[in-house]
């Protein structure tokens, strides 16, 4: 039987909460889409099992500008009407066109047809929790937006989302007493390639909402300078995205504001890094809460950074965008995580391989996305257990993922040298990976983890590559084995806005997505 199956997407988050299974290797391809479905062969179905394809409909992400809507759904026929009326959760992510008005004292105001409209979606949200989108328009018109919310909608609202152009604007009245979630995002990138210009004109005081109970917050490419971040409660907060380029010092300052941080993620500058002086001034912070962190576009291992430091560390995602040899005083960071995830690390055994498997003891997940040339007998020889070295790499190693480069390209003048070479590589990476999965798997020693899981991305076809899916062949029924093949997809610098969504709504599932192993 062949081991190539259907082709499957698995993401990250996946192949860390599946490493008990058994099944065979896949080489993974993306998928293509299922033919759609036309909407009015739905008008057959039955009420339960449209209602559950309405809530899959109004879980998908937003397309351009475009969100889904249950009044879209409403307008295809009277059976459809009448099935999403009576489904509370379908009206649970409300938007509202509100019109900001300083004549009214700074208040939030509806045109009258609109304020209808409102008034009957919360009437069919009912007790059913409920996110608030506030959508700024040019000031207009009749109703005072908090004379819609009664004290019942109010608790029921969970998550509150605005834009930075003035989208918090006229809500200083309002107390939105159970919402833990707040995303704040910027449909104009402007200001974050502006962030040190001094401006002449004053801002606008934000008029934030009291948020009493607020825990997770999402920030899209918002200044850290703009007064609206000094209004929220920071001490509570407990999940953090900042989506702008915070420097080192600025995430000293984040991390110190935010002591009961747990998930954080931060789209990081590594390009201003304090000097010596200043680095020795700066004062030691301790996040004891925080159990995952995430960084994007860099990470502030490439600078001394002794000055945090994280004694409950379990996650740690770098996902940079250029290879940083880490600073020696970084490799401590490690000491208490279980799940690391590396890419465009600049391998090298000795300056950071090594020191990375002396200070990680307690890993048992590990993904590395190599993007330099390097030579793949190389990396398999460094994670073989042998006894007798005398530290031994990894040892509770359970999950291991490794993106390798596209194999070094043969200058060589004659066919049949580059022929030799290249069965030379194939030979040495075969013997050198059979040697490494056996060393984890067979008759294992006391010192070392019975690896479950082993993970392979490759971004072509290359002979190379297809000696190691032979060479696979003979693990694969005692051991779960995944070979990932295609071009190493370009990363994101950003989780991208607008369309940003609450970390309880599918953006901690967008974190996940980021990186190689899709």
């Amino acid at each position: 039987m062949s081991l190539i199956s259907n082709p499957v997407e698995k993401g990250v988050s996946d192949l860390e909460n599946d490493i008990d299974g058994k099944r065979p290797l896949s080489i993974i391809q993306p998928k293509a889409p299922d033919n759609p479905v036309h909407p009015l062969c739905l008008q057959s179905v039955p009420s339960e099992i449209m209602a559950e394809i309405f809530e899959h409909y109004m879980a998908t992400s937003p397309s351009s500008n475009i969100a889904p809507s249950p009044y879209t759904l409403c307008l295809v026929c009277r059976e459809w009407r009448d099935v999403v009326v009576g489904i509370s959760s379908l009206w649970a992510r409300l938007t509202v066109h509100l019109r900001y008005s300083k004549k009214w004292g700074d208040v939030a105001l509806l045109t009258s047809t609109h304020a209808s409209s409102v008034r009957t979606a919360l009437k069919r949200i009912g007790a059913s929790p409920w996110s608030l989108n506030p959508r700024f328009l040019p000031p207009s018109s009749d109703v005072d937006f908090s004379t819609l919310l009664t004290p019942a909608s109010l608790k029921g609202l969970r998550a509150f989302k605005a834009g930075a152009e003035g989208g918090i604007l006229g809500l200083k009245s309002l107390t939105f007493p159970s919402a833990e979630s707040l995303v704040i995002e910027s449909k104009m990138g402007i200001y974050a390639g502006l962030r040190h210009i001094q401006f002449e004109f004053e801002p606008h005081s934000p008029n934030f909402p009291t948020l009493p109970s607020l825990r997770k917050v999402v920030l899209g490419e918002i200044p850290l300078w703009m007064p609206l971040t000094t209004y929220l409660p920071w001490d509570q907060v407990t999940h953090l995205y900042v989506g702008n380029d915070v420097v080192f010092k600025e995430l000293a300052t984040i991390l110190k504001i935010c002591p009961n941080l747990r998930q954080a993620c931060f789209q990081y500058s590594d390009m201003v890094v304090p000097d010596r002086h200043e680095y020795e001034a700066m004062e030691a912070c301790t996040s004891v809460q925080l159990k995952c962190l995430t960084f994007i576009g860099g990470s502030p291992c490439g600078a001394p950074c002794g000055k945090f430091m994280w004694p409950n560390l379990l996650h740690l995602r770098l996902h940079e965008v250029w290879g940083r040899t880490w600073d020696p005083d970084s490799f401590k960071h490690c000491g208490t995580i279980t799940h690391l995830h590396l890419s465009a690390l600049k391998l090298s055994v000795s300056r950071q391989l090594g020191p990375l498997a002396s200070s990680s003891k307690h890993l048992t997940h590990l993904y590395l996305e190599v993007k330099r040339n390097m030579e793949y007998h190389k990396i398999f020889r460094f994670f073989t257990f042998t006894p007798a070295k005398p530290a031994f790499p990894f040892p509770c190693l359970q999950v291991l993922g490794i993106h390798c480069p596209t194999p070094p390209t043969f200058r060589l003048a004659r066919r049949q040298e580059i022929e030799e070479a290249e069965l030379m590589t194939c030979s040495s990476a075969a013997i050198s990976l059979t040697a490494m999965v056996s060393s984890r798997i067979s008759d294992v020693h006391p010192q070392c983890t019975h690896l479950k899981r082993f993970i392979i991305r490759a971004p072509t076809r290359h002979r190379l590559v297809m000696r190691i899916v032979d060479t696979l062949e003979q693990f694969k029924d005692t051991l779960d084995l995944s070979l990932v093949i295609g071009r190493y997809p370009t990363h994101r610098t950003h989780i991208e806005g607008p369309g940003l969504r609450h970390w309880d709504d599918g953006f901690a599932e967008a974190l996940d997505s980021l990186g190689g192993f899709l």
